[in-house]
């Protein structure tokens, strides 16, 4: 996975991660989370195919309580 961020110039903060620690009533059940910065929108895209991406995805989501249901993914374009 290192080799492949590094490859597509992403920048996956590792700083980026932790507990929700929000004093508002907004999270929805949602308790941790983390964030990955993408070059442009083909960079995610060849992220979102990568085999190392498909099989880290899969072991996240079998240890999420609900499966797909514990999970909350969006983008954002930053101008």
């Amino acid at each position: 996975m290192q080799q492949l961020l590094r490859k597509r110039r992403l920048r996956f903060h590792q700083n980026v991660k932790g507990s929700n620690t929000s004093p508002e009533p907004f999270a929805r059940g949602f308790t941790h989370g983390f964030t990955i910065d993408f070059r442009d929108a083909a960079a995610r895209d060849a992220y979102l195919e990568h085999e190392a991406h498909q099989r880290a995805g899969a072991k996240l989501v079998a240890a999420l309580e609900g499966g797909t249901d514990g999970l909350m993914v969006f983008d954002l374009e930053i101008a």
